[in-house]
């Protein structure tokens, strides 16, 4: 059953002990970071894109991206546009030199690359890195571009809120 056929008081069955073998070489920060992107990311043109106004993501991007050799950057003056640019330093590649950008790299190599907000999914990737990723990816995506609501009797649920149907489903 599709989520958008339930309906308030339907009993939904959650597996809790799913375990399946984990085939996938992300990380549960490549994970986070690929739900960040999912949600706030630019990952079409020629630089990687990432918008928020929260300092506390803009201080764990800064720090992943600089684990990967690269820098994050201001690009608005309201403060909520960056760019993820591999720092100065040149790689060697064949006969010249070729400046790559490592975060850029992980995008396309998980299939990201080149969407936008209406045509991204999740990774397949994501899917194939095992529960730990799973919810790291969904705690990325949900720092972006969801939230917590809470019910008159107390009951808090998750929710995203998207254009892109097809990624709404994925989650």
């Amino acid at each position: 059953v599709k989520a958008l056929h339930l309906e308030v008081g339907d009993r939904v069955r959650v597996a809790t002990d799913y375990s399946p073998s984990s085939t996938g070489s992300l990380s549960q920060d490549d994970a986070y970071f690929l739900g960040l992107m999912v949600g706030d990311g630019g990952c079409t043109g020629h630089d990687v894109r990432f918008s928020t106004a929260d300092s506390t993501l803009v201080d764990w991007v800064h720090s992943y991206a600089a684990g990967r050799g690269c820098l994050l950057t201001k690009t608005s003056a309201d403060g909520v546009d960056y760019r993820i640019a591999r720092a100065l330093v040149d790689v060697p590649r064949g006969h010249g030199w070729k400046n790559t950008n490592p975060v850029k790299d992980l995008l396309k190599s998980v299939g990201l690359w080149g969407h936008t907000a209406l045509t991204k999914r999740i990774p397949a990737a994501v899917w194939s890195a095992g529960p730990e990723c799973w919810w790291a990816f969904l705690a990325g995506y949900l720092d972006t571009d969801g939230g917590v609501s809470r019910s008159a009797t107390g009951v808090c649920s998750p929710y995203w809120a998207s254009s892109n149907r097809g990624l709404l489903e994925d989650t």
